[in-house]
C-alpha cells in the first residue's frame, strides 16, 4: 500500500507539470501578381508583441491555396526568418521540412501542412518579436499571374514546463507514511 500511495503522488506531481501548446503567432495572407517570373517572391512580416522565449517543441504550419499545379511545374520555396523549410508544391517530399506525403498540388485546391521546428531554431525565429516569412516561386517563367494564392500560417510550441513546488502537507504526508512503515515492520 505505501508504494502504491507514493506512486501515485509522484504521477500528480508529474502530471501538475505539463507543459500547455500555446499558438504563439499567426497570420494569414494573399498574394496576386500581374507580372511574369520566375523568382516572383512575397514576404509577410508578423510583429507579435515582443520577444517570446522559454518555449520548446515548436511547429510551423502553413495552408496555402492557388495557383500551385505539380503536374504543370509550378512551386515554390519557404523560409522563415532565413530558416529554409524546403521547396514545395514540385512532387518532392525529401527536398523539404514538412509531413506532407506526394508534395503533389492542383490548381486552387487546399493543402495544411506542418514541420517540427527544434528548440534552438524557434528561440531563434522568436527572438526579435517579428516573424518574417518569405515565398519564393520558382516556376519558369513565373506562373503566378492573376492568381490570387493565399497563405494562412501559424507557429505553435509549448510552454516550457516550470518547476512544480511540493504542496505544503507533502512533507507531513511522507513522514506520516514513513511512520505507519515503521510501525508495520514492528507488528510484523
Amino acid at each position: 500500500m505505501l508504494k502504491t500511495m507514493i506512486a501515485a503522488t509522484a504521477t500528480t506531481v508529474l502530471l501538475a507539470g505539463a507543459a500547455q501548446a500555446a499558438t504563439l503567432v499567426s497570420a494569414s495572407s494573399a498574394s496576386q501578381y500581374s507580372n511574369t517570373g520566375p523568382g516572383l517572391t512575397f514576404t509577410d512580416t508578423v510583429a507579435f508583441g515582443g520577444a517570446a522565449t522559454g518555449w520548446t517543441n515548436g511547429l510551423f504550419t502553413l495552408t496555402y491555396s492557388g495557383d500551385f499545379h505539380t503536374p504543370s511545374g509550378e512551386y515554390f520555396t519557404l523560409a522563415v526568418d532565413g530558416l529554409s523549410l524546403g521547396t514545395l508544391s514540385d512532387g518532392n517530399s525529401a527536398n523539404d521540412r514538412f509531413d506532407n506525403g506526394t508534395d503533389d498540388t492542383l490548381h486552387d485546391s487546399s493543402h495544411t501542412i506542418s514541420a517540427a521546428l527544434t528548440d534552438g531554431e524557434l528561440a531563434s525565429i522568436l527572438l526579435d518579436g517579428n516573424v518574417s516569412i518569405l515565398f519564393t516561386d520558382l516556376t519558369p517563367p513565373g506562373d503566378w499571374i492573376d492568381w490570387v494564392n493565399t497563405f494562412d500560417w501559424s507557429i505553435t510550441a509549448d510552454a516550457a514546463p516550470a518547476p512544480v513546488p511540493l504542496p505544503a502537507g507533502m512533507p507531513l504526508m511522507i513522514g506520516g507514511m514513513a511512520l505507519l512503515a515503521g510501525l508495520k515492520r514492528r507488528k510484523g
